[in-house]
């Protein structure tokens, strides 16, 4: 095939591939291996206010204009690798939230351009905003009567009001176990809408001994898994660890949440849980025979509202927030939540602390 023809195919191809991206929904910016703009689309005209025949051929630090400020601005923020950043865009008497992402385009091999995404997002955060609203509004409303009725089940059970029959204590353990369940739901979803609208608070801490601390979680548990006939196991330290910078409550949480779980969907067996220093991490080791997790879910185990297919099958009660609350507070510390799993076999669950305080976010 001769130069002219490859060249007339490439610049078909160009009209094509622009033809395309005009009348994308999304407002897209083009821009070649020199960082300068190439092309726009017509969305992205309307949001950022500028003519593409007044900005085609520049770079983003040549946007001068007062006029292209906001072009400029949502040109140069940071994005992660495969990732997206949320911009905030000021429009006329509100304002437009946008997910920005970036698709490097490849031509012989190597990048020849980069295709900016501004995909708008004002009414999905609108409506979770909203949703997180009517959840926390639920939740505090259940709460009161939950707490009264769990305190009346207690009271009935302790025989201060009589003496009651082998049946009827039955019926009220199972009332108090069903109230303590919801309870731990209505915390459940008010710590999610409180990490949403970041009211979530964090008092840190240098915690001396941490394996003291998971101890005691996992004696606070032993109950549980005694009345499952499931074998719980907390392994020491073989050595003194060192010193971490926790919030106590939040990390408590976050340890209670995974050994709960494997409690949870362990049907016969063990957990075992240890604490041990891999490097500058200290790690914390949830290890269960339980029923394992899908390999397509592991993935999405930290979503909100998630639940395996297995477990929903098995019928295994739950609200699928807890990962979600555990993701956030190791994150919070400057840690990790890793999963490793296998349908059948159980699950591992590893929590990981950094043990320079320097690197907890402040």
């Amino acid at each position: 095939m001769g130069s002219k023809e490859k060249g007339r195919q490439g610049a078909g191809t160009s009209v094509q591939l622009a033809a395309a991206f005009e009348e994308f929904p999304e407002a897209l910016v083009l821009k070649n291996i020199k960082g300068q703009l190439i092309f726009l689309n017509r969305e992205a005209e309307e949001i950022f206010k500028v003519a593409r025949n007044d900005v085609l051929g520049k770079s983003a630090a040549a946007l001068r204009s007062r006029s292209q400020a906001t072009l400029r601005s949502a040109l140069m923020i940071e994005i992660p690798e495969n990732g997206e950043t949320r911009f905030v865009l000021p429009f006329d008497s509100r304002t437009r939230a946008f997910a920005v992402s970036e698709i490097s385009l490849r031509g012989n091999g190597a990048d020849i351009s980069a295709l900016r995404v501004f995909r708008e997002t004002t009414r999905e955060e609108e409506l979770s905003r909203l949703k997180s609203q009517f959840m926390s509004i639920t939740a505090h409303q259940l709460r009161t009567p939950i707490s009264g009725l769990k305190w009346v089940i207690e009271m009935l059970l302790s025989g201060e009001v009589g003496k009651l029959t082998e049946s009827q204590r039955e019926l009220l353990v199972r009332a108090a176990d069903t109230s303590e369940r919801m309870i731990r739901l209505i915390g459940d979803l008010l710590d999610v809408t409180r990490i949403e609208e970041g009211r979530f608070g964090y008092h840190f801490r240098i915690e001396a001994d941490i394996a003291a601390l998971v101890a005691r979680v996992v004696e606070d548990l032993r109950a549980r898994a005694q009345a499952k006939g499931i074998s719980l196991v907390f392994m020491k330290p073989r050595s003194a660890l060192p010193s971490v910078k926790i919030d106590v409550e939040r990390f408590g949480i976050a340890v209670e949440n995974i050994v709960e779980n494997a409690i949870t969907y362990t049907m016969q067996g063990s957990v075992t849980v240890n604490v041990e220093l891999r490097g500058d991490m200290i790690a914390i080791t949830v290890r269960d025979t339980g029923i394992g997790i899908p390999k397509d879910a592991q993935e999405k185990i930290s979503t909100k509202f998630f639940r395996a297919e297995n477990v929903v099958r098995l019928g295994i009660g739950g609200t699928g927030l807890g990962l979600f609350i555990v993701e956030h507070v190791m994150k919070r510390h400057g840690g990790d939540m890793t999963v490793v799993s296998e349908e059948g076999k159980g699950t591992t669950i590893t929590l990981t602390l950094p043990v320079d305080p320097a690197r907890v976010p402040e």
